[in-house]
């Protein structure tokens, strides 16, 4: 609600292109989604907006703490963000 607001969303990644392009590339999200990811010391996250099916924009923040070594949270982070997605 902002007067920056769209201006800040817009310097995000969109799902479907760029960084996110492996990720949402042909889902739900593809085009849905602007977010920013990050890992650092077995630790992933990705966070910003994401526009539902039923035209809602959410906010979400997704964070995996003590993620193993060789392993990635992404994958379920991904279902979860597409499970909501589909939600009306």
């Amino acid at each position: 609600a902002q007067p920056w607001g769209a201006a800040w969303r817009a310097t995000l990644p969109v799902g479907g292109e760029g960084t996110l392009t492996r990720r949402f590339a042909g889902t739900a999200l593809d085009h849905r989604l602007f977010a920013k990811t990050g890992t650092l010391n077995a630790t992933n996250a990705l966070s910003g907006y994401m526009i539902a099916k039923s035209g809602r924009t959410l906010t979400m923040a997704f964070y995996a703490n003590d993620v193993p070594e060789g392993a990635s949270a992404t994958k379920a982070m991904d279902a979860a963000l597409l499970l909501i997605a589909s939600q009306n």
